[in-house]
Order: structure tokens, then sequence, then C-alpha cells
């Protein structure tokens, strides 16, 4: 296994884990678990800042898959 494929399992685990206990993985118990450990590698990004245009349109998104999306 390689090391996107060990990063891949690994959010597939956080996922799963997720849909089996919905109560105890919450969806912002997922994001610090993967925050924690993806910050630390060179290929990582952050939002240093987002345009007006950019935060409508994410906005849109959201209202259109309604934020639990990301976890569906």
């Amino acid at each position: 296994m390689d090391e996107t494929q060990t990063y891949h399992a690994f959010y597939m685990l956080i996922k799963k884990s997720h849909h089996e206990l919905p109560n105890r993985f919450t969806p912002q118990e997922c994001t610090r678990i993967l925050t924690a450990v993806m910050a630390a590698k060179s290929f990582s990004w952050r939002v240093v800042g987002i345009t007006p245009a950019a935060l409508i349109e994410l906005v849109r998104e959201i209202c259109t898959a309604g934020i639990s999306g990301f976890f569906a």
C-alpha cells in the first residue's frame, strides 16, 4: 500500500466510524482527527483568505448539499 492509499484508507475508516457511531464520531470530531493527522504533511494546505465571490459560492454549495453532505 503506497502513501496515497494509506491516507485514503485512513479517511475511509474515519468516514465509516462516523456512519456506524454518529453520536461518538461527530462531524466536528472527524474533522479534528483528520486535521491533526494531515496538517503536518508537506502536501497539506489551508485557507488563508477567501474572496467575496468564493464565499458566496461556498454558501450556495452548503445550502444545496447541506453542511453534513461531506460525511454523507
